[in-house]
C-alpha cells in the first residue's frame, strides 16, 4: 500500500511512469538501495538496504527515492543528476508530508543533485512534467528537450542537470 501511495503521488507530480515494466515488489539487500532488473521478463524489483529492515523511516525514504526511478527505468545503476536529485527531493518531500519530518542528507552528491533540481523547480514548478511530456525518459533528455518544453534555463545549469551523478 505504501508503494501504491508513493506511485500515485509521483505520477500526479511528474507524469505517468513507464508501465511496460512490471514491479514485482520490494526486498532487502546488503547493497545500497537500487532497482534490480530482470530483463528477460521486463520485471523490476525494488531493493532496499539492510539499514531499512528495522527502521521504518529509512525504509520509506529509500522506497520513495527508488520509486522515482520507476518513472522511466534505464537499466543502469546510476541515473543522471536530474533524476537522482528529483528522487532525493521527492523522498524528503514524502517523509515531510507523511511523517512531518525532514530527513537530513549525508552524501554530498545527493545534496548537490537535490539543490540543482530544487533550483529548477523553484523557477519552473512544473518543469519535470513539461520535460517528460516531451521525453518521458530522463536518460534520453537533451538540452533540446528543455527548449521544446519552453524552459528558458541557463545552458550551464542544463548541462549539470543532464550530467551523470557519478
Amino acid at each position: 500500500t505504501r508503494l501504491g501511495h508513493i506511485l500515485e503521488m509521483i505520477e500526479s507530480l511528474y507524469g505517468p511512469r513507464d508501465k511496460s515494466w512490471t514491479i514485482l515488489g520490494v526486498e532487502f539487500s546488503p547493497s545500497p538501495p537500487h532497482l534490480l532488473y530482470k530483463e528477460s521478463n521486463d520485471y523490476i524489483i525494488i531493493r532496499l538496504s539492510m539499514k531499512a529492515v528495522d527502521n521504518e523511516l529509512q525504509a520509506v525514504f529509500q522506497l520513495a527515492h527508488e520509486a522515482v526511478h520507476l518513472l522511466s527505468p534505464s537499466k543502469t545503476r546510476h541515473g543522471i543528476l536530474m533524476e537522482e536529485g528529483l528522487a532525493t527531493l521527492f523522498s524528503q518531500l514524502y517523509l515531510t508530508d507523511t511523517y512531518d519530518i525532514t530527513p537530513e542528507l549525508h552524501e554530498e552528491r545527493y545534496i548537490k543533485s537535490q539543490k540543482e533540481v530544487l533550483a529548477l523547480l523553484t523557477e519552473y514548478p512544473d518543469a519535470v512534467r513539461r520535460l517528460r511530456a516531451i521525453e518521458p525518459a530522463f536518460h534520453k533528455m537533451t538540452p533540446a528537450t528543455f527548449d521544446k518544453a519552453g524552459l528558458s534555463y541557463p545552458k550551464e545549469k542544463i548541462d549539470i542537470l543532464l550530467s551523470s551523478l557519478d
